[in-house]
């Protein structure tokens, strides 16, 4: 009687294991350009809301009849928020150039940071990069530089302009 061996070849597991990696790398390639894509949108979205808070200072600061220092009411994410209840608000104290522009309060990357949580109210975390930012003069304006990788968003406290650049596109996207 003959006996018949069933179950895979060495030939046959190693290619099964091939077509498994090669799928593997596909999804891998896949998945670091949807991160890419994301942190992208992130950091779009993210400069918008920046560059309306800055808007919003200026009208409430002439609103206020141009004081030192303005408050901006903002929301605090909490378990009430995604309980759709009465979400928890917080004021922000912000303080105004002579031009009406939020104002940097210190001259350092320390004064960005401060100047962005005020104006915002969030984390300065996109979904997988962090934020980098810097005190500058640039052309005698004090700016705040933000860098999240390739891409940057600058404030310029003299004149309120809020622009961002995308350099892995090579596109300038410019918020007035």
């Amino acid at each position: 009687m003959k006996q018949h061996i069933t179950g895979f070849s060495l030939a046959q597991f190693v290619i099964v294991v091939c077509i498994i990696m090669l799928l593997w790398t596909i999804w891998l390639g896949y998945l670091k350009k949807t991160d890419n894509e994301s942190n992208t949108v992130a950091f779009s979205m993210a400069a918008n809301q920046f560059n309306e808070a800055v808007h919003l200072a200026h009208v409430e600061w002439l609103r206020q009849a141009r004081p030192d220092k303005i408050s901006l009411l903002s929301v605090i994410e909490t378990e009430s928020l995604q309980q759709r209840q009465f979400p928890q608000t917080q004021q922000n104290s912000i303080n105004m150039t002579k031009n009406g522009w939020p104002k940097i309060t210190q001259y350092n990357s320390q004064g960005c940071k401060q100047l962005w949580t005020d104006l915002l109210n969030k984390s300065t975390k996109l979904i997988t990069e962090e934020q980098q930012q810097n005190f500058q003069r640039i052309k005698g304006q004090a700016t705040c530089v933000y860098k999240y990788g390739n891409k940057t968003l600058t404030y310029f406290e003299n004149s309120g302009e809020v622009s961002s650049k995308l350099t892995e596109e090579n596109s300038n996207y410019a918020n007035d």
